[in-house]
């Protein structure tokens, strides 16, 4: 179950958002009865409607991309970038004029309501910690192990096999993350934002 919180967008959620977001769905679950049936909209016209439109809209997205050369080459081009672009520009424009509503956005707002968040923080101590752990870690490892699994994750990719089993060896072999994608980065490279302008 997801819990969208209110402090998500600034940090680890509070025990006070987490709570309020669970209360929440506690109240659709309990009181309301959503879950007591196995679809509480069946049969609506009006969700019905819904998923006609966006199946045919999405049906439709899916041929242009394949005309255009597909989706890796619209991302290689800047094509997806430029349309979430445009669609972000359209949506913000419609929210600045009112024709779309966001609650508490431009719509329902109520300045009194502004107060500081209870953001979480991280303890200073956690970065010094863990860099001790990662230090101890790699001082006691087998090195040679860890050589021979990264090695064969680079072979495994020249030839093009599934990765996961070379990866997950890399892992018990306690290679770290940046060492694994390090590994990765020398065959493939690094992908390169596309210029949208």
């Amino acid at each position: 179950m997801n819990l969208p919180c209110f402090d998500e967008a600034y940090a680890i959620p509070s025990d006070e958002a987490i709570r309020t977001s669970l209360r929440i769905q506690q109240i659709i679950a309990y009181e309301i009865g959503i879950p007591d049936v196995v679809d509480p909209l069946g049969g609506s016209y009006y969700v019905e409607a819904l998923t006609d439109f966006f199946e045919k809209e999405i049906v439709a997205e899916m041929e242009r991309i394949n005309a255009l050369g597909g989706i890796l080459k619209c991302v290689e081009e800047g094509t997806i970038q430029r349309q979430l672009a445009d669609q972000a520009y359209e949506v913000q424009k419609k929210l600045d004029s009112g024709e779309m509503v966001k609650v508490g956005v431009n719509r329902f707002r109520i300045d009194e309501e502004e107060r500081d968040l209870d953001v979480f923080e991280v303890d200073p101590q956690v970065l010094s910690r863990q860099s001790e752990r990662l230090q101890e870690i790699k001082t006691e490892r087998d090195k040679a192990r860890v050589e021979r699994s990264l090695s064969a994750l680079k072979q495994g990719i020249v030839e093009q096999h599934n990765l996961m089993p070379y990866i997950l060896e890399a892992v018990k072999a306690y290679a770290t993350v940046g060492e694994i994608v390090g590994t990765l980065r020398e065959i493939y490279g690094e992908a390169q934002p596309v210029s949208i302008f």
